[in-house]
């Protein structure tokens, strides 16, 4: 009876424990936020540009290490760069992933 049902993931992902953000300094935390938006600017401008919910869903699924404040951080400040040079459409795509992430994360 029991071989009826197949998993539809079988990926785990083990998060290896690193240095927590509430012991971090100031700087610590700009400069982790600043290494992470030069590391993975190229995935989170991707992502910003979907515009379907199950690409975005699927996306994030694949590019798990994404999925964290920082991703959200890079969207916002994306977005305004974007209000800034006028470019509304593109702001409201990308300050819509931003919500999805944010939706996420909660």
């Amino acid at each position: 009876v029991d071989n009826i049902s197949k998993d539809k993931q079988s990926k785990t992902v083990i998060n290896k424990p690193t240095k927590q953000i509430k012991d971090m300094t100031e700087d610590e935390k700009i400069e982790d936020m600043n290494k992470f938006f030069k590391n993975y600017e190229k995935e989170i401008k991707a992502f910003g540009f979907l515009s379907d919910y199950e690409a975005s869903r699927k996306y994030l699924m694949e590019h798990i290490h994404l999925v964290c404040d920082h991703l959200a951080s890079y969207l916002v400040v994306w977005c305004v760069d974007l209000q800034v040079e006028e470019k509304k459409a593109l702001m409201q795509r990308v300050a819509h992933q931003t919500i999805v992430v944010q939706y996420i994360m909660e």
